[in-house]
Formats: structure tokens, C-alpha cells, sequence
């Protein structure tokens, strides 16, 4: 079959850079040079020179820019023969410096191969692992989904066929829901002891229109292993229409905790779709509210299920806190030291809002130890005093006497501190405090003190830093996972330059495009186009452009037309309309 595709010929490169979604976005780096390796890789190859291979090959060598070089290594693409094209793929037998040029290529290669035979591609895809083949299937299934279908139901590989039909049925479920679930049930059930796959939980929900009751019927109908899938489905098609309702029916039931845990994420709220605020709180208040009414069977599940202690943490708490104060964390498997610490963030949390509520618990005999409360109330004292200067009065009134008098010279010491006239560190002594300190949790706690003018001399201390001192940095920064300050984003700048690289600086790179971005998208584009070249930069301009755009569309585009990078701004600009048909789809769900 030859797929109704876009014609590669005359296609700007750049248009097809996200051609295909998130499905394998920018992970295709096999061909990129290696940086660091003490010699520069200059599009190496090692390719026939057929149909005008050597003269593509010097054009690539020879371009003097990006643009230049891209429309290079797409003509090298396409001069390569069709029986050599995958091979060219495979043994990556295409390098570049650059890793834009390079990906063009690649993408170049793989829509001609598309365009040729697009199964024979995806099937030799899968079989050695390459995640194009995500996209390459979902591309066929927007573009001809019957024979995607045809091609899946008869595929000589079985479990090939099934990822053919399951991405087909992804894309016809809304239109055809009855079509899908009867395709669906087709499918084997999950082996005993395996995960129910939440992807098909997920489809099966969506294929009955989201009525629970028809899932709930058929699995009557069937065998243990797809009674649990197709029940499941229920719970999940009962909680995307009200989410109360649901969990009310799933601790009702004799499986309610292994269905809680299928369709809640571990912290005990409905996750797949944007929820409101109030209404996360108001599950997260029914989960606490109700804690000591669920069955002995749907708790034992639940602990089941827990990930190292995840379940509930400090985020089922906020908007809730009174309800789990009350509530019986020992049911949850939580110890009773962990239900102390528990109560204290709890209270700390409260304090501001409800000094009288956590007066009453304080006073409570049977919510804390003795030297557990007395612990509470430094902390609580602490936090308190740091931000007013006192401790609540309801909170003072129910302290004893050498409580309180211990409150009091916190707050002595307070008003000292504040009247005392201290000679500040300058930011090389605070660095060099901070080399000297175990723990990295300090670097981001002065930084938030800082005035400009200290983080302004916080960044030239990094800007010249030396190798040891910068791989230092790198490391503390990574520890403490603190990307959201310009001194933050300067080091992991500095680090990408002096080859000081990891996965996890790579992925805090991309984070602080995004956080940044969110925040000050101003500075957070003032920062990317510092990035050196890569795909870490590639990819933070492009966040910092689709962030962007949620709020401000003109003053994207406007920052976009600023990029000189002709490449750059025509991958900022995809990033803008991919964002805005997400957007568009999630506003017609």
C-alpha cells in the first residue's frame, strides 16, 4: 500500500520535525557526534554515491549555517537508494555536530522509507526496538485506519497485530464506540499474577460511551481475569462522570481496593483528566472524611498497593487537613511515628487558617506522645514566629508553663536577630559556606534572599568559575532539584558547555525551560538562546514558546520572530500550533 502522505519534495525541513507527535518527539539522537570526544565529527559518512551522493555529501561539509546544512543532509536523504535507506538508518552511518541536521536526516530518511511501504517500516520498527514505530502507527491510523486494521487482524506476528489494532481503536473509539468495544473483547484477557493494562482500561471506558452498567454486565459474562479488566473500566467510566459517586460504589465492593488503586493514582485522587482545585479537595476530604467506614478487604488492598509509604502524602493533605487529623492512619499501615509526623505538617499547614483547630488537637492526649507534642510546638513555634513574629494566641493558651516559656525566648531571640545589625556574607563567602556544608538544601534558601544585586554577583561567581568548582555545583544542584532560580539555570547552562553532562542534568534543563517559562517567560527566552547548540536547547525553546503562548500568544510569536535561527523559530513555531491542538482537543472533549 502506498500511504496518502505528504510529499517530502517540496516540504520546508522543519515542518516535518514534529510531524508525528509526542510518540517518539526528540529521541531520535542515534546519529548526533559526540561532543567532548576531543575531535569534532563533521558529517561523517560512510554511504553509495549514487544519484548524486558524493556532491550532497560535500554540501553538507561545506554549509556554513544551519539552514544551509539541513537542506544538505535532506538532499544526502534522498540521494541515498531505496535499498539502502534502512540500512543507512540502522547502522547510523550518518554523523553531525549538530544534532538538528542530524534528526533531519533521519526524519528524511524515514518518511521515504513511509512513503514507499509504510507497514514494512513499522514492522521492521518494532521488530528491532526503534520508537518511531509509536508514531509511524499512529500516523497510519489517522491516515487510513481500515488498513491499519486489516493489516493488524492479519498480521503472522501476534503481538504485533495487537499494536496495530490497539492504536487503530484508539483513534475510532469516539466515532465507532460499539465497533471498538467489541474489537476490544477480541483481545486477550491479562495473564494471572500481570497488572490490568490501564491503557485498556482507559479504551474500554471510553468505547462504552462511559456506561459503567454495560461494563458491568459483561463482565458477568466472562472470565475472572477480564471480569477484573472490564470492571475496572466501570470504575473508571463512573469516576471521568463524578468521581464521589464512584468511590462511594468502589468501597462498596468486595474488590474496592484493587479498584481503587486501578483507576485513583497512590495519592487517593482521580488523575487522568484536569480536575479543579475544589474538586480535588472535595475527594481528597471524602477519602479522609471516610477512612474509618471503608472495609477491612479495600484496606488491605490499598496497603497492597502502596509504593514505599506514597499513599496519602503531603499533597492529599492540603484542603483537607482536618478530616486526616481525624482520621485512623493506622488502618493505612502507617506506624505510629509516621502518624506523629503526619499530624505535625498537618497543624503547620493549618496554623495560619486555623490556630483554634490546632489549639484543640495540641490538646489532644490522644494525638501525640509527650515528647512528640513538645516537638510539635517547636516546630509549629518556629514556623509561626518566622513569619509574625508570635505564635497564635489560641495556640499560646493551651501551652504549659515550660512550653510557653520556652515559645517565649524563640521569639526573644526572634526580635534579636531582627534588631541585631549583622555584617551580611558576600556571595563568594555564602559559596564557599556552602562547599563547606554537608547538605546542598542551603543554596536555594539564600538564594531566596537575595537582592538583584546579590544574585547578580551570584551569577558572575558561577559564570567564572572554574571546571572542579562548576562540577561541584552541578552536582549539589542536582541534589537538590531546585531549577526555578537564575543562579540554578546558569550552572546547568555552564555545565552543558564544559561537557559536565548526565541524563538528570539534560532532564533538569528541559524542566527549567518549562518552570521558568511558566513563570517569567521573558527571562526563561533571555536564558534558552544562551544554551549552547543541542537538543537540549532545541527542546527549551520550544517549551518556553508553547508556555508561553498559554498566556501570552502575541508576545510568543513576537519573541519568536526574534530567533535568527531560522530552524530554531520554525520549531518554536510547530511547538506553538502542536500546544494549540492539544488545547483546541481538550476544550472539544
Amino acid at each position: 500500500m502506498k500511504s496518502q502522505s505528504l510529499v517530502m519534495n517540496r516540504l520546508a525541513p522543519l515542518t516535518i520535525l514534529l510531524l508525528l507527535g509526542g510518540g517518539a518527539g526528540w529521541a531520535l539522537m542515534n546519529f548526533v557526534g559526540q561532543r567532548g570526544s576531543g575531535k569534532e565529527v563533521i558529517a561523517e559518512v560512510s554511504m553509495p554515491t549514487t544519484r548524486g551522493g558524493d556532491a550532497a555529501v560535500a554540501r553538507v561539509r561545506g554549509a556554513k549555517d544551519r539552514w544551509t546544512a539541513i537542506h544538505a543532509a535532506i538532499e544526502l536523504a534522498r540521494s541515498i537508494p531505496a535499498g539502502e535507506r534502512r540500512t543507512c538508518l540502522q547502522d547510523g552511518r550518518f554523523r553531525h555536530p549538530d544534532p538538528l541536521v542530524a534528526q533531519m536526516f533521519t526524519l528524511q530518511l524515514e518518511e521515504l522509507l513511509f512513503q514507499d511501504d509504510p507497514f514494512a517500516l513499522i514492522e521492521w520498527e518494532m521488530a528491532t526496538g526503534r520508537d518511531a514505530a509509536r508514531k509511524h502507527l499512529a500516523r497510519i491510523a489517522r491516515e487510513d485506519v481500515e488498513a491499519l486494521i486489516a493489516r493488524g487482524q492479519g498480521s503472522a506476528d501476534v503481538q504485533k497485530g495487537r499494536a496495530m489494532l490497539f492504536t487503530a481503536m484508539k483513534v475510532l473509539v469516539e466515532r465507532e464506540p460499539e465497533r471498538v468495544l467489541k474489537m476490544a473483547l477480541e483481545f486477550p484477557p491479562p495473564a494471572d499474577g500481570d497488572e490490568l493494562p490501564k491503557s485498556m482500561v482507559h479504551l474500554l471506558a471510553k468505547a462504552s460511551g462511559r456506561d459503567a452498567s454495560k461494563l458491568l454486565d459483561l463482565s458477568e459474562t466472562k472470565g475472572d481475569r477480564w471480569r477484573a479488566l472490564l470492571r475496572a473500566a466501570a470504575a473508571r467510566a463512573m469516576a471521568e462522570k463524578d468521581v464521589a459517586s464512584a468511590l462511594k460504589w468502589i468501597t462498596a465492593e468486595p474488590d474496592g481496593g484493587r479498584l481503587f488503586t486501578e483507576v485513583f493514582l497512590f495519592h487517593g485522587v482521580y488523575s487522568e483528566e484536569m480536575m479543579s482545585v475544589a474538586e480535588l479537595d472535595a475527594n481528597k476530604r471524602w477519602v479522609a472524611e471516610h477512612l474509618d467506614e471503608l472495609p477491612d478487604g479495600f484496606i488491605r488492598e490499598i496497603n497492597r498497593g502502596r509504593r514505599l509509604g506514597s499513599w496519602p502524602s503531603m499533597s492529599d493533605f492540603a484542603g483537607a487537613e482536618k478530616f486526616w487529623l481525624a482520621a485512623d492512619l493506622g488502618r493505612l499501615g502507617i506506624s505510629t511515628r509516621e502518624q506523629e509526623n503526619f499530624r505535625v505538617d498537618l497543624m503547620m499547614m493549618m496554623a495560619n487558617n486555623d490556630p483554634a483547630a490546632v489549639a484543640k488537637h495540641l490538646d489532644d492526649p490522644a494525638m501525640f506522645s509527650v515528647t512528640q507534642r513538645k516537638q510539635a510546638i517547636q516546630r509549629i513555634s518556629q514556623m509561626q514566629i518566622g513569619w509574625h513574629g508570635k505564635l497564635p494566641d489560641e495556640i499560646m493558651a493551651v501551652l504549659e508553663e515550660d512550653e510557653m516559656k520556652v515559645v517565649e525566648a524563640m521569639v526573644a531571640n526572634n526580635k534579636k536577630d531582627q534588631t541585631t545589625v549583622k555584617k551580611p556574607l558576600g556571595i563568594p563567602e555564602q559559596f564557599t559556606t556552602l562547599m563547606n556544608e554537608p547538605g546542598s538544601e542551603s543554596l536555594h534558601l539564600r538564594a531566596e534572599n537575595w537582592t538583584p544585586e546579590q544574585e547578580d554577583q551570584a551569577l558572575a561567581y558561577v559564570r567564572n568559575a572554574d571546571p572542579k568548582l562548576l562540577a561541584d555545583l552541578t552536582n549539589r544542584i542536582l541534589r537538590t532539584g531546585y531549577p526555578f532560580k537564575p543562579v540554578a539555570a546558569e550552572i546547568y547552562r555552564r555545565a552543558l558547555e564544559n561537557n559536565i553532562v548526565s541524563p538528570r542534568l539534560r532532564e533538569e534543563v528541559i524542566e527549567t525551560s518549562i518552570h521558568w517559562a511558566d513563570a517569567d517567560p521573558i527571562r526563561a527566552a533571555a536564558w534558552v538562546e544562551t544554551l549552547p547548540a543541542g537538543v537540549e536547547r532545541l527542546r527549551s525553546i520550544q517549551n518556553v514558546a508553547a508556555q508561553w503562548t498559554r498566556d501570552d500568544p502575541a508576545g510568543a510569536q513576537a519573541w519568536i520572530a526574534t530567533l535568527e535561527d531560522k530552524a530554531e523559530a520554525e520549531a518554536a513555531r510547530e511547538a506553538v500550533r502542536i500546544f494549540d491542538a492539544k488545547a483546541k482537543t481538550r476544550w472539544e472533549q
